[in-house]
């Protein structure tokens, strides 16, 4: 029995030399043959800046080092990019391939991956990453808060532009949307990497909600990146509210369901946002009957305790505008719109 073990123990050996000498393959042996995906990378950080618009594209290498074809099965990337692979889909052992990311997104940081499948057993999954920065070729405030302020006064804010670009560029001309808007522009040019402060001056003449535009026409000696053109055209908002006006709580009047002859009461809070004390002289509209008690004093608010029925018979959908009257100095009337539902 023992020599029979022996016999079998140096068969195995034998079988196992076999196996590997010279490339033989014998029936019965497990050659182990498998693909090995291996990248020179798998992440990358741009160093540059970017425009918007600008081409953005990012080669990965890699190599089959295992001793069977390797095939890329598919590659799959989120929105901010597009991943191709203009070589072979098959790799032969010892080949080599490329995968193109290529980056379409807008101004800003931008971190994307791209996933790579394979028929490689131990890395059947491979996430490629690449990150950097985009700008735009000009960047400037969309939009500025001024706040609020009284009636009457001028409130100044700083406009501030910077330009991304690596040439020059020149502001040729601007535009406001109304002559309360001034601005002051202290040079035309702006060099490459540098920036320049505008600042603009807004006159409050109207109470309530405003909204002034400044637009900007630039002009550089070359095509801007990402763009077929050599101008741009920027538009800043401004946007605030004029004090010493009325405010309604609520701004919209809500009646349900209205029975015929059957009132709804609701309550509705006026109140200035200024110095200015007002009176409530009356209130109207079409296609309800309003009741109210007012008073001829003089107050910063009003609480008011509304009546509503629809006049006559009216079914259905009911839509109209309660108009309130006032002696406020700025506001005379205060238009609240209403909807009810008429049986």
């Amino acid at each position: 029995m023992r020599q029979i073990r022996m016999m079998f123990k140096c068969f195995r050996l034998f079988l196992a030399v076999a196996c590997s000498i010279g490339g033989v393959l014998v029936t019965g042996c497990n050659t182990d043959k498998k693909p090995e995906i291996a990248f020179e990378s798998i992440s990358h950080e741009f160093s540059e800046v970017f425009i918007v618009g600008s081409k953005i594209t990012k080669r990965f290498d890699f190599t089959n080092k295992g001793n069977a074809p390797l095939e890329v099965q598919d590659i799959q990337s989120n929105c901010g990019c597009v991943a191709t692979i203009p070589s072979a889909a098959q790799i032969p052992p010892g080949g080599t391939g490329t995968i193109h990311i290529e980056i379409d997104k807008d101004a800003g940081s931008f971190r994307e991956q791209a996933f790579v499948y394979t028929n490689d057993p131990d890395k059947p999954i491979i996430p490629l990453q690449v990150y950097g920065v985009i700008k735009p070729a000009v960047t400037y405030p969309k939009k500025i808060d001024f706040g609020q302020y009284e009636k009457g006064q001028n409130v100044s804010k700083t406009v501030k532009l910077s330009n991304n670009l690596t040439q020059s560029v020149e502001i040729t001309a601007h535009t406001v949307s109304d002559n309360s808007l001034a601005v002051t522009i202290p040079g035309e040019v702006i060099s490459a990497g540098e920036k320049l402060e505008i600042q603009a001056v807004l006159s409050l003449r109207k109470v309530g909600f405003y909204s002034e535009a400044l637009t900007l026409f630039i002009k550089a000696p070359t095509v801007i990146p990402g763009t077929n053109s050599e101008t741009l055209e920027l538009s800043i908002q401004f946007q605030g509210r004029v004090l010493g006006g009325i405010v309604a709580l609520p701004a919209n009047l809500f009646l349900g369901v209205m029975p015929h002859n059957y009132p709804v009461q609701r309550t509705l809070q006026l109140k200035t946002d200024g110095t200015h004390a007002f009176s409530v002289l009356g209130i109207t509209a079409d296609k309800f009957e309003v009741s109210v008690e007012t008073t001829e004093e003089k107050r910063r608010s009003h609480d008011l305790f509304l009546t509503i029925s629809a006049a006559g018979v009216q079914k259905g959908l009911l839509e109209d505008t309660l108009s309130i009257q006032t002696n406020h100095p700025e506001v005379k009337t205060i238009e609240i719109p209403v909807k009810g539902v008429g049986q």
